[in-house]
């Protein structure tokens, strides 16, 4: 069987005119701004998250070594005053809050999110500068047995995430408030 050969009808163009592609690329255009700001959204949602992760497990690991060591075990801002500068956990054998000589550090971290705040609200008489665990991992005030409740509250262009503390539980809410 011999193949046909489809002659085209001279004249007649084959292919999309310049308004067709015009049309399309602006279709195209209005998709892409459409998508950029909520890529921009998950993008601060997922380094927010990982900032507070990181700052959750160095809440877990000074828990566990508090237990282990049977000895207070502190985390405090980096500087002492601000979260934002990044933090670090340390044995607290004299349970004063502050990193004496003698007492090793177990953890330093840096603020890992650029331009992320991150502010305690611990009530008007604890300023959550120095959050402590006991022996029994309980989360305390340094120096006393006043337990701590309260929250850390993580900030990134506008978007918060919340740590939030009582004296046997950490958990993590995606608001500014632990409500």
């Amino acid at each position: 069987m011999a193949a046909t050969r489809i002659d085209r009808v001279p004249g007649r163009q084959h292919g999309v005119s310049l308004i067709e592609a015009m049309m399309a690329l602006s279709i195209a255009a209005i998709l892409a701004g459409a998508a950029v700001p909520a890529m921009k959204d998950a993008l601060v949602r997922h380094r927010l998250r990982g900032g507070s992760s990181d700052l959750h497990a160095t809440f877990y690991l000074a828990r566990s070594e508090a237990i282990r060591r049977a000895s207070p075990v502190a985390v405090t801002p980096a500087d002492g005053r601000d979260w934002s500068t990044g933090w670090r956990s340390f044995s607290d054998r004299n349970d004063d809050g502050r990193q004496d000589s003698g007492e090793e550090t177990l953890v330093e971290r840096p603020l890992a999110v650029a331009g992320m705040t991150v502010r305690p609200y611990f009530g008007a008489l604890f300023p959550g500068t120095v959050l402590s665990f006991n022996a029994e991992g309980r989360l305390h005030r340094p120096g006393s047995r006043g337990l701590v409740l309260g929250r850390l509250v993580l900030t990134l262009d506008g978007t918060s995430r919340s740590l939030c503390f009582a004296s046997l539980s950490m958990r993590t809410v995606d608001a500014a408030t632990c409500d």
